[in-house]
């Protein structure tokens, strides 16, 4: 009876090692790929095949521990493990060779070393490791500002139930590597910044809005900025650049044309109505 279970076993641990053996050596494997992502944002992880008999294919995220996290087909105990996990052109387009994982609402957390696995049988012929890199700041559109003019940029917390405040704000100049504070909250009286009053918040504290105002720009003051605040549990981070340009008027740019500005776009309409002046711009000149 003791041989037959040994026996068994020997069985066991020689099917085991042969799955193993089989994901580690793949007949095909491609070159690493490095990803960079931005949090609250889509990632999307490619994989592609030309082996379109395949039998399985899983994902598998291999660091800080290994979890598989989408296979196909679908296996009640890993498919659907997230709602933020999905194939990016979605199941049915696996068997076409697209195995490109997409990832919603990316968050610091889904760092890491990430496997891409086709098998056929329990013999593994294709294999691709990608590194995603989650970018601790969300990146934000640029904002304009005019010489002496006020530049607001954008700090906004979404409110969740619970919540009832913003628990602390830092807003900082970008310098390299570093930082520079200009404006926290709750307020530090003994650090007082390079801008002095020139900063102060913007939006509603209260309601999530951590905006920044920057009043007497100046062409020094185009820079990238960040804003990390905290409310109850929801940490947040972004980054802005302002760019402090002079805005010229179709009077300053031709004296006496008639301009006729129907043939503009709205970003460019937008220099000629800051004054809120009129202007009549031909667009075959």
């Amino acid at each position: 009876m003791a041989l037959f279970q040994s026996h068994g076993l020997s069985i066991l641990l020689l099917i085991i090692r042969t799955q193993f053996a089989g994901a580690e050596s793949c007949s095909h494997v491609d070159a690493p790929q490095f990803i960079t992502a931005t949090q609250e944002e889509v990632a999307v992880l490619p994989c592609f095949t030309s082996i379109h008999k395949a039998t399985r294919v899983k994902w598998t995220k291999l660091s800080p521990k290994p979890e598989d996290i989408l296979v196909w087909p679908d296996n009640p105990s890993v498919a659907h493990k997230s709602e933020r996990v999905a194939f990016e052109s979605g199941a049915d387009v696996v068997v076409a060779g697209n195995l490109s994982l997409s990832l919603r609402d990316v968050r610091k957390s889904d760092e890491g070393l990430y496997s891409c696995n086709v098998w056929l049988g329990w013999s593994c012929v294709h294999v691709k490791n990608i590194t995603l890199k989650v970018k601790e700041c969300k990146i934000l559109h640029s904002v304009m500002a005019a010489p002496n003019g006020i530049a607001t940029l954008p700090c906004l917390l979404n409110m969740t139930t619970g919540n009832t405040q913003i628990s602390s704000v830092a807003w900082a100049e970008i310098k390299g590597d570093s930082e520079i504070q200009i404006l926290q909250y709750p307020t530090d009286i003994s650090n007082q910044t390079f801008l002095g009053k020139r900063v102060s918040f913007g939006g509603n504290l209260s309601s999530g809005d951590a905006s920044l105002a920057l009043s007497m720009v100046e062409y020094s003051h185009s820079q990238w900025y960040r804003c990390r605040l905290q409310m109850g549990q929801n940490e947040r981070c972004f980054e802005v650049k302002l760019q402090v340009k002079e805005f010229y008027t179709a009077e300053e740019k031709l004296p006496g044309f008639m301009w006729d500005v129907s043939c503009l776009s709205p970003i460019h309409l937008q220099s000629f109505t800051l004054l809120k002046r009129s202007y009549q711009v031909s667009c075959g000149m």
